[in-house]
């Protein structure tokens, strides 16, 4: 019998997203900046002979499970892991998190690539931070058809702050990062969480989007496109040191990042940024897809409790992210006797 326990971090995506899109990618290429965060996903795998079969238990597709075999597993993610790392029968799975799934935080990436994680380890395999993240990215595109794209993979897996470009044939290029320890302080003080109090299944609104590229709906190919001028500004003003630019440029997201879905805000939100902006907000925006989740507000310094005054008053409750720099790490393996539990 042997027992793994995987942390992975949830991820903060600051420009680009959406961009990396498949659809999108295939004719124009894609950016990602964004950062890891310290909320996680744990992901608990035991293999033991006296598991006959499959048991999950996790909150993703909210379901538990006793199956005979793995192709008989209902939960696609749990059951498209399964079958990549070979395994068969003998295992049972479950998961918790610091956040619940559906509040923009890429949770459903972050399992997978945990999930990945716990697998291999089980095996004896030692993987890397991008095996990882390539190959969740490669079940959530190719075996489900997701309309997600890599953002979320490789994000959670690498952590930290990181950037990426997509060549049009969806091949990750990493881009250099020099962002100052002063300058991560400072995004860090400057920074606010609120949850909106409604969950989402991004699906919904990344299916729309593609609906209507595919459509030919110009306003959408515009939208990508400045979304990623935006991401390139951003990662550009966190390398110069700028949060004020960078500040700026949320705002500017999120006027363009409404305008692209009529189910992109929520009325909570719609009824506090004005007033969070005349507080001393510069720019603020949902994560992730939109339509719910946590929202992220920048501010001046020294603004920071008139912003939390404003959204105290709606109901939006706050939560503290700091940068999580480790990404995906194994934090327990019973069959471990190194000492060394971390990927490789």
């Amino acid at each position: 019998m042997r027992t793994v326990i995987v942390k992975t971090p949830l991820r903060l995506p600051l420009g680009g997203g959406g961009t990396d899109l498949p659809a999108y990618v295939k004719e124009h290429g894609g950016f990602i900046f964004g950062a890891a965060i310290d909320k996680y996903v744990y992901v608990t795998a035991t293999h033991s002979p006296l598991h006959n079969g499959i048991f999950v238990s996790v909150p993703h597709e909210e379901q538990n499970e006793i199956k005979p075999y793995a192709d008989a597993v209902k939960n696609t993610l749990v059951r498209e892991a399964l079958r990549l790392t070979g395994w068969e029968k003998g295992l049972a799975i479950s998961s918790a998190s610091d956040i619940m799934h559906g509040t923009g935080l890429g949770s459903s990436g972050a399992f997978l690539v945990g999930l990945l994680h716990a697998l291999y380890a089980l095996r004896n395999t030692p993987v890397s931070k991008e095996f990882l993240a390539d190959r969740a990215s490669h079940i959530f595109i190719n075996h489900l058809g997701s309309a997600e794209g890599k953002q979320d993979p490789y994000l959670a897996s690498m952590g930290g702050f990181t950037c990426f470009e997509l060549g049009r044939d969806n091949a990750v290029r990493f881009q250099p990062l020099a962002i100052a320890p002063e300058t991560e302080k400072e995004f860090e003080a400057r920074s606010l969480y609120f949850y909106s109090g409604a969950r989402r299944e991004s699906a919904v609104i990344l299916k729309e989007h593609e609906r209507r590229a595919r459509a030919g709906d110009e306003s959408v190919l515009e939208y990508r496109h400045r979304v990623k001028e935006i991401g390139r500004e951003v990662k550009a003003a966190f390398e110069q040191g700028d949060m004020d630019r960078f500040g700026e440029l949320l705002h500017e997201h999120w006027q363009a990042k409404k305008k692209s879905s009529s189910g992109m805000s929520v009325g909570i939100i719609d009824g506090a940024y004005d007033d969070a902006r005349a507080s001393g907000m510069m720019g603020g925006k949902l994560m992730g897809a939109g339509g719910g989740g946590f929202f992220m507000a920048f501010v001046k310094d020294g603004c920071q409790d008139a912003v939390r005054g404003v959204f105290a008053r709606v109901g939006a409750g706050e939560v503290s992210f700091k940068i999580s720099r480790g990404g995906s790490e194994i934090i327990f393996d019973s069959g471990d006797d190194s000492g060394n539990q971390n990927a490789a």
